[in-house]
């Protein structure tokens, strides 16, 4: 039986695909230089895992995980830019902002809390 499902649209239509409890299910759109990778599995208590990672792209390069997890995380927008710049080591004080508070002040927006 399925337990994950995917679908993905481009110039020759939409695709779907099915993947179980036991083999998951992957995807990776992608430009030349960056791109996003989704992984669904499910872990060793047979529930539901999301890894989310930025690629460098169908020319290589880093890959970075920037979100693991079973549920949906309770934060704001900002927050979750600034732990994706954080976990991309771009966060620094004074060169771009120290708390999520600093980054909505940069970036003038304060919904999603």
């Amino acid at each position: 039986m399925s337990g994950f499902y995917a679908d993905i649209s481009g110039s020759r239509g939409l695709a779907s695909r099915q993947g179980t409890t036991q083999s998951g299910i992957s995807s990776h759109a992608r430009g030349w230089n960056i791109g996003a990778c989704v992984f669904c599995y499910a872990d060793d208590g047979n529930d539901d895992v999301v890894r989310v990672s930025i690629t460098g792209g169908s020319s290589g390069g880093p890959s970075r995980t920037i979100f693991e997890g079973g549920r949906v995380p309770e934060m704001s927008l900002a927050d979750m830019v600034y732990r994706a710049l954080d976990s991309a080591g771009a966060i620094q004080e004074g060169v771009i902002c120290t708390t999520p508070e600093q980054l909505e002040e940069i970036i003038g927006f304060t919904g999603y809390r």
